[in-house]
């Protein structure tokens, strides 16, 4: 949601520059390709996967709805909520971790040999699809863990 208004504004400007400039000479075209080309290169980036990106605002949803529980060192809350450092159902299938993101949990789960049972509440109506994409690929890059890259739209599919 946030990429789509940058990239609006972004194109709403170019055109609003264009259309000031009737009367343009060789400069001015060089002026407006430099500044196309520089949003263009802006839209990219903002649009793109980087690391960087996608793991500040992967832990800014972590700590926003993941850390009272989990905690900020992803050690969870002995016998309540499982830890994430390390975790089977961090790295393992992409659809499943995705579905309990949405979805949440309940009942007993079993993680590192303990059992933890406690409820996960649901995620679908807190977080958006950019967001849990976001959350995932922090997690599956955050806490000695590793995995498939997980996409927005893996997201909305699974929703």
């Amino acid at each position: 949601m946030k990429i789509s208004k940058i990239i609006i504004f972004s194109m709403l400007a170019v055109l609003i520059a264009s259309c000031n400039n009737t009367g343009n000479s060789n400069k001015d075209k060089t002026e407006e390709e430099k500044k196309e080309t520089a949003v263009a290169e802006s839209l990219q980036q903002s649009a793109s996967t980087d690391e960087p990106d996608f793991m500040e605002a992967g832990k800014k949803v972590y700590n926003r709805v993941c850390l009272v529980c989990h905690q900020e060192d992803g050690s969870g809350v002995p016998n309540m909520y499982p830890p994430v450092i390390e975790s089977d159902y961090i790295s393992g299938n992409t659809d499943s971790l995705i579905y309990i993101i949405l979805e949440g949990m309940k009942g007993p789960v079993v993680v590192k040999g303990v059992e933890y049972n406690s409820i996960m509440p649901p995620q679908k109506g807190v977080l958006d699809d950019h967001e849990v994409a976001d959350l995932l690929n922090y997690l599956r890059n955050s806490f000695g863990n590793s995995g498939e890259f997980v996409k927005p739209e893996d997201v909305a599919e699974m929703r």
